[in-house]
């Protein structure tokens, strides 16, 4: 298919405009990210992501509040490789051991984090319990909002 500069620049507009209407934190998410800080607890996020996520990240509210942001289009690494989970630990100062990993369960990042000695914490709402994003059966800590992590940390 033939296609113009401008049919690329406006689809790619509203691909971007899109991902940042979407792209919203739940709703506790930025007062226990606050919280932790204050508590002296370094955050990193370790996300699967496409390109549009890296440009659209830098503009939302999290980024004073996570030390280490791992993007996997721009680290070049996935989830569950062990790589990607090392590198937030060297770049946070903190042995896996000492790290609390919580995620939706997709891309096999709990059993990933759990085979680093991390303590993985599958997250999820009654309403995405329904949906089948989850890649892996999980019998460990459950939690269905972001403040009950504070429950877990030392």
């Amino acid at each position: 298919v033939n296609v113009d500069a401008d049919r690329i620049k406006r689809a790619s507009s509203i691909r971007y405009d899109f991902f940042r209407r979407t792209v919203t934190p739940r709703s506790d998410s930025l007062d226990t990210l606050s919280t932790l800080k204050n508590m002296g607890y370094g955050t990193a996020m370790i996300t699967d992501c496409s390109a549009e996520t890296a440009v659209v990240w830098r503009e939302l509210q999290f980024v004073p509040l996570v030390d280490v942001p791992l993007l996997s289009c721009e680290v070049r690494m996935t989830k569950p490789d062990p790589r990607i989970y090392l590198l937030a630990c060297r770049r946070l100062g903190t042995p896996a051991d000492r790290c609390l990993y919580v995620g939706d369960g997709g891309s096999d990042e709990l059993s990933g984090a759990a085979q680093l000695g991390m303590t993985p914490v599958l997250i999820r709402t009654p309403e995405e319990d329904i949906d089948d994003r989850i890649s892996e059966e999980w019998n460990g800590i459950r939690i269905s909002a972001v403040s009950e992590i504070l429950e877990h940390v030392e």
